[in-house]
């Protein structure tokens, strides 16, 4: 009697290593924090520029109110005395003092979530020059 052996062919097991897999991972974290940089980025430039475009609707406003009044435009001061001022809870205007900015804004602006600035806007005139002064406190 012939016995006969079986034999065991062993597949070549195919497969990705441990090394492979790992760099694998490592190539697509950073192709993903190359993404997060890159869309954060943008979300972040719509806001500024609103932010921008704000300020430069804020300082219009402020340029008109000065040439129909002059500096008593602006009713708020600082505590000298010495420096006007428009914010969002500035007094509105009324028969007795000179027009606030309710006069000259449909709405106060609003500083945009994410940009790089935060608080509200305030306006300073700084009296007696013609200078505008924006500031978000």
């Amino acid at each position: 009697m012939h016995f006969m052996k079986e034999k065991t062919i062993l597949k070549s097991e195919q497969g990705f290593s441990l090394i492979e897999l790992m760099t694998v991972m490592i190539i697509l974290s950073i192709l993903v924090a190359i993404a997060v940089a890159v869309y954060s980025d943008v979300s972040k430039t719509p806001a500024n520029e609103a932010h921008n475009a704000n300020v430069r609707t804020l300082i219009s406003a402020m340029h008109l109110a000065l040439s129909d009044h002059g500096a008593d435009a602006f009713i708020g001061l600082d505590e000298n005395g010495s420096v006007k001022a428009w914010h969002e809870n500035s007094p509105n205007s009324n028969e007795e003092d000179y027009p606030c900015w309710t006069a000259y804004l449909q709405e106060w602006p609003v500083v945009p979530d994410e940009s790089d600035y935060s608080g509200d806007y305030y306006l300073y005139l700084d009296y007696p020059g013609p200078s505008v002064i924006v500031k978000t406190e």
